[in-house]
């Protein structure tokens, strides 16, 4: 679902909350600027989910660009085919190779490493580095990687804005 023209973000999670009951995961896409208050938003409106996110520059929806939308994944605790956990990796651009084992737990504890599973990331920096690593670990277990690099044009002009990304509720 996305959030409408005009919608706040405090709307949009409510409108989220009351039509997605039972929700495993919540994946969201924001505008630059937002991702603080949506990160926060989506933690409260979801408490018992795994909340990910990130500001992005531009939305592809269709045929067009949306630039003010928020745009949210929901994937269903009911829903026999979906699996989830998640963990934080921090310090990738110096050593990503620590997290190895501790992914291959979280793979292997799902039981379904196989061509149903998906492996998503979102990388603040040295995402090749991340990827190189997560993908020789993840490829013997039949896992793709799939994702993308945290992006606002503002930390392209200010050396002092940080990418980020949000992992429940907090950046």
């Amino acid at each position: 679902m996305k959030s409408r023209p005009g919608e706040s973000l405090a709307t949009f999670s409510r409108r989220a909350h009351r039509q997605a009951k039972g929700t495993a995961v919540v994946l969201f896409l924001t505008p630059q600027g937002s991702l603080q208050e949506a990160a926060e938003r989506m933690a409260q409106a979801f408490p018992d989910s795994l909340t990910l996110g990130l500001e992005t520059y531009r939305l592809f929806d269709g045929d067009h660009l949306d630039t003010d939308q928020t745009m949210l994944f929901l994937f269903a605790k009911e829903d026999p085919d979906i699996l989830a956990d998640a963990m934080l990796l921090e310090n990738v651009s110096e050593a990503p190779v620590q997290y190895v084992l501790e992914v291959q737990r979280k793979v292997c504890g799902l039981g379904v490493a196989n061509m149903d599973t998906v492996c998503l990331e979102f990388c603040t920096n040295s995402e090749g580095k991340l990827v190189t690593t997560l993908t020789a670990m993840l490829a013997p277990l039949g896992v793709p990687l799939f994702g993308g690099s945290a992006f606002h044009t503002d930390a392209l002009t200010d050396p002092e804005v940080p990418f980020r990304v949000a992992y429940q509720g907090k950046l």
